[in-house]
C-alpha cells in the first residue's frame, strides 16, 4: 500500500490469506495507521479453534514430511484432485477446467518448497492471529463462511466473533471452504452490499428510483385542450 500510494482500502482475504489480513490489520494498529484498513472481509479464514490440520501440519512439517511435500505430492495428482474436489460443499458446482486451472498454478518451480515453508510456519502463523485480534476487535468485518466447509470448520466461528466484536456473519448454506467458486452471484451480492451500502448513490440510482413524468398526449387536430377543475 505504502508503494503504490494506497492511503486507505477495504482488504478482503479468502482462508490464509483471511489469517493475512488480520495480521495486516493488527500491524496497522500497532503503527497507530488503523484508519488505512476501514473494513475486513474474512472468507473461511483461518484461526486458531479450527483444529483441522493442526496434526497434518506438523507431520508434514519433519523432515519426512517435507521429502513428500517437495518431491512426492507434485506428482500425486489424484491425491491433489481428491482434496481440490472437498473443498466444496457440491461437487456438481465445480466448472470444468477449475482443478487444472489451480494445479497450473503450482507448475511455477519452487511452489512446493513454499508450500512446505507454510507448513512449517503454520502454528506460529495462528498465534500471530491470534494476537492481532486483540487490537482489531473494533473493526467493521464482515465474516463468509460456507455451512459445508471442510477445511475451515465453521464451528470455529463463535470464538473468532468472540474476538470480533464488529463483525456480522454470513453463512453460505451448502457451500464448502470457497463459496465464491460455487455461488458465486450470491458471494458478489453480499460482498457488494457490504462495500457499498454506505456510499454515495450515482445518479443512475437515483434517477432509477424517480417516478416516470407524466406526459400529456398532443390534442387532436381541431381539439381545444381540455381544463382540469377542482
Amino acid at each position: 500500500m505504502q508503494h503504490f500510494g494506497i492511503e486507505e482500502a477495504d482488504i478482503v482475504g479468502s482462508s490464509r490469506g483471511g489469517g493475512l489480513s488480520m495480521v495486516m490489520a493488527g500491524m496497522a494498529a500497532r503503527r497507530d495507521q488503523s484508519h488505512r484498513i476501514r473494513r475486513l472481509i474474512l472468507v473461511s479464514p483461518i484461526n486458531p479453534w479450527s483444529s483441522h490440520g493442526k496434526v497434518l501440519t506438523r507431520l508434514l512439517a519433519t523432515t519426512l514430511g517435507g521429502l513428500y511435500v517437495v518431491h512426492v505430492q507434485p506428482r500425486m495428482r489424484v491425491i491433489a484432485k481428491r482434496y481440490f474436489t472437498a473443498l466444496y460443499g457440491d461437487p456438481k458446482r465445480i466448472v470444468p477446467g477449475s482443478f487444472e486451472a489451480y494445479a497450473a498454478g503450482l507448475e511455477t518451480p519452487g511452489s512446493f518448497e513454499h508450500l512446505l515453508r507454510i507448513l512449517r510456519s503454520w502454528h506460529e502463523d495462528l498465534a500471530a492471529i491470534g494476537d492481532a485480534l486483540h487490537v482489531i476487535s473494533g473493526l467493521p468485518t464482515l465474516l463468509l463462511w460456507g455451512s459445508r466447509d471442510r477445511a475451515v470448520y465453521p464451528s470455529s466461528i463463535h470464538q473468532l466473533q468472540r474476538h470480533l466484536k464488529n463483525s456480522a456473519l454470513v453463512m453460505f448454506q451448502g457451500a464448502g471452504h470457497m463459496p465464491y467458486e460455487e455461488i458465486p452471484e450470491e458471494f458478489n451480492r453480499v460482498l457488494c452490499d457490504f462495500l457499498l451500502h454506505d456510499a454515495p448513490r450515482t445518479p443512475f440510482e437515483i434517477a432509477a428510483d424517480e417516478p416516470p413524468a407524466l406526459t400529456v398526449p398532443p390534442a387532436e387536430p381541431g381539439t381545444r385542450p381540455r381544463r382540469s377543475g377542482m
